[in-house]
């Protein structure tokens, strides 16, 4: 009886150590797929940043594209304003010369 029971005690710790020994290759395991996951995760995540740095990007250009236009516009706007102030000076000066010369060659006659 008592080989017996020395033999039942010793499948007994036999099979405790193969459970331990299972416990830990299973938690290596989990570990394991833990840091894929992560991985994965992390690398979903550096995807979507990149993206939203293209987003951005492209949408600060656009942004950049609007401003350049507009002050192009106004530029072109203020220049044909100084175009048709300097037409106008340009015709008064010309209106005054001749009325001018009107009134000397009225004076001579």
């Amino acid at each position: 009886a008592k080989k017996k029971t020395q033999a039942l005690a010793e499948a007994f710790e036999a099979r405790a150590a193969a459970l331990g020994d299972a416990a830990a290759a299973h938690g290596i395991a989990l570990e394991q797929q833990a840091i894929q996951l992560a991985d994965a995760a992390a690398d979903a995540l550096a995807a979507k940043l990149a993206a939203a740095s293209d987003a951005a990007a492209a949408d600060k250009d656009a942004a950049l594209d609007l401003q350049c236009e507009a002050a192009i516009e106004d530029k072109s706007e203020a220049l044909e304003s100084l175009e048709r102030q300097v037409r106008e000076e340009e015709a008064a000066a010309k209106t005054q010369a001749l009325a001018t010369l009107k009134a000397s060659l009225l004076h001579q006659a």
